[in-house]
């Protein structure tokens, strides 16, 4: 029997994310839970006097308003260090003596998934955001998210045999 893993680790790189800004910007996502959706948030900064921003506003204003939301491009860009589980494979391989006068020299049977867990270590906590994709097609574009969803999850099973 064996069982391999590759678990990669990316370290920084930028992330510009539009789909993160607007899940942030419009408020649905568990990051940005204030309790009372009719109430009062206080956006974190300070006041041109250097002292925190102690000034409440709607939350329709705070979140559904470009406040948060398609603002400035700063406010889209993320560290894009990740940890992920890139393949897990586990595989069997039938002892000889249990082929008999099967007619087989050797059979196996193995399971493998791809791209079964990652996690974007500075992205807003709930996000958990997916920094392989690739909102340019194919080519160098690493790093570009215009409204794209994650990286697919993938299943396989194999049998091999050997006559």
């Amino acid at each position: 029997m064996t069982l391999s893993a590759q678990i990669d680790y990316r370290h920084g790189g930028a992330i510009y994310s539009t789909s993160a800004n607007t899940l942030m910007g419009r408020g649905v996502t568990k990051d940005t839970d204030v309790g009372n959706r009719n109430g009062v948030v206080v956006v974190p900064g300070v006041r041109q006097d250097g002292t925190p921003n102690t000034t409440p506003i709607s939350f329709s204003d705070a979140f559904y308003s470009n406040l948060l939301n398609y603002g400035i491009s700063e406010l889209s860009m993320y560290d894009g260090t990740t940890i992920r589980l890139r393949t897990l494979s586990l595989s069997y391989a039938v002892p000889k003596p249990w082929l008999g006068k099967s007619g087989f020299k050797a059979l196996s049977i193995s399971a493998s998934g791809f791209n079964l867990w990652y996690s974007a270590i500075n992205f807003p906590k709930y996000l958990n955001f997916d920094t392989d994709v690739l909102s340019t097609g194919v080519g160098n574009g690493l790093g570009l998210d215009y409204m794209t969803g994650p990286t697919s999850r993938r299943y396989g099973v194999s049998l091999k045999a050997t006559f």
